[in-house]
């Protein structure tokens, strides 16, 4: 869903400006998908100490387990409550896409003639 959002984004910021910005746009996609995941790697580390597990102990204890699902779930699960809350202000629907499609072509159409 995000690389048709990226698209959108690129149109609506090309009816703005006039210039393609593609590149500009998928290098900030990027390296803000790449600090999420090292986000989600360095709080998978705090999310093992907090729940107690111990690496030395071969069967970790069953308040360790239960706290480790807990944390598995919540936090996911809190992430993507709040990347839902987030899309209610994203304002680029499908009739808006469609019609910003349409201008830039007539643009492009009036450049060339």
């Amino acid at each position: 869903m995000t690389s048709s959002m990226l698209a959108d984004i690129c149109d609506l910021d090309e009816l703005k400006s006039g210039v393609r910005q593609e590149g500009m746009y998928g290098a900030v996609f990027a390296w803000v998908f790449k600090l999420g995941i090292s986000g989600v790697m360095i709080l998978s580390g705090y999310m093992m100490n907090w729940s107690g597990f111990d690496q030395s102990v071969a069967v970790q204890s069953v308040s360790t387990i239960f706290s480790l699902r807990i944390l598995y779930a919540l936090v996911p699960a809190v992430g993507m409550i709040i990347a839902i809350s987030t899309m209610a202000f994203y304002s680029i629907t499908k009739a808006r896409a469609l019609e910003i499609r349409k201008e830039l072509d007539i643009r492009k159409s009036l450049q060339t003639a």
